[in-house]
């Protein structure tokens, strides 16, 4: 009785098997009904509306890699087979804001999914910043290295695409035809709210010092170590005699009402000569990329798109 049982229980269990593997034949086809697209909307004041199923207009969607090789996904509502007299075309393109250089992948799976990633209004956060570092000494021998990814330049400027919530430490040596040389470093916080530059001026033996291009949320703080082992000043714009003619790194630290803090510094030779300090400044490159970078694009029966 027990192996009549057993038997039974493994003839239901293969005919459970092969039931679940038999092919299945696809629902069929259905093209009537109620169309599920459709757009209304005016070009020059002329009221248009495009219907999926009406007409004989028909929905669309495709992909493709623009020149940034960022993927673009593409909903278009157009007809068929008009040649050459068609009606009013409606697309909706949508980036994928991801991007992986020349061998990207698409990631429509989740890059189309609601909520996956905040909508922007044109604001977001820049992915990257152009970099501009410039050497008054434009006689000497200018190496520069940059801490961040360890590249090496030997110019007198340099224009660099810097990567967000990256600090960069900048070196400059700076070799000019008297003999003089002499080395200069600054930090660059890259994506930090808050970004400063020291600006030296010398005259009747001291330098008067200020910020130049601050970012930030004011009001802001000032810590300013002249690197000689006098006193710092928490002034805005200090004044400092240097009684050494060696060289003094001054280094400022700024901190804004949000508390974010920067660092700068500044080379200081006693008798104003053989210095290395260099001129710079960080514009941030707008988010093209971003998902919520969707364009809708209008196709008059001229073939004239807005």
């Amino acid at each position: 009785m027990i192996m009549k049982r057993a038997a039974i229980n493994t003839l239901l269990a293969v005919g459970v098997i092969f039931n679940s593997c038999k092919k299945k034949d696809l629902p069929k086809s259905e093209v009537d009904g109620s169309p599920i697209f459709y757009a209304n909307y005016e070009v020059n004041g002329t009221p248009v509306t495009t219907q999926a199923g009406v007409t004989n207009y028909y929905m669309n969607a495709s992909h493709y890699q623009d020149p940034n090789n960022l993927y673009v996904y593409k909903a278009e509502l157009k007809q068929a087979s008009c040649s050459g007299n068609c009606g009013y075309g409606i697309s909706i393109l949508i980036n994928d804001y991801r991007f992986s250089g020349p061998n990207a992948t698409m990631h429509a799976d989740s890059a189309l999914t609601p909520r996956m990633y905040p909508f922007g209004n044109g604001n977001s956060n820049p992915l990257s910043y152009t970099g501009v570092f410039l050497s008054p000494n434009v006689l000497a021998t200018n190496t520069w290295h940059f801490s961040g990814d360890g590249t090496v330049y030997t110019t007198t400027q340099i224009t660099k695409q810097l990567d967000v919530n990256t600090t960069y430490s900048v070196y400059l040596t700076s070799n000019d035809p008297a003999g003089c040389v002499t080395s200069h470093m600054n930090v660059f916080k890259v994506g930090n709210p808050l970004q400063t530059n020291i600006k030296g001026v010398y005259q009747g033996g001291q330098y008067t010092f200020s910020t130049d291009g601050t970012t930030g949320v004011a009001p802001y703080s000032y810590v300013w170590d002249f690197g000689d082992g006098s006193p710092v000043s928490t002034l805005s714009n200090p004044s400092h005699n240097f009684s050494s003619q060696n060289l003094s790194s001054v280094h400022l630290v700024v901190t804004d009402a949000a508390k974010n803090t920067c660092d700068s510094y500044y080379q200081i030779n006693g008798d104003n000569s053989c210095q290395a300090n260099f001129l710079s400044s960080l514009t941030p490159v707008p988010n093209a990329k971003a998902l919520s970078a969707v364009t809708i694009q209008i196709t008059d029966p001229q073939g004239v798109t807005y």
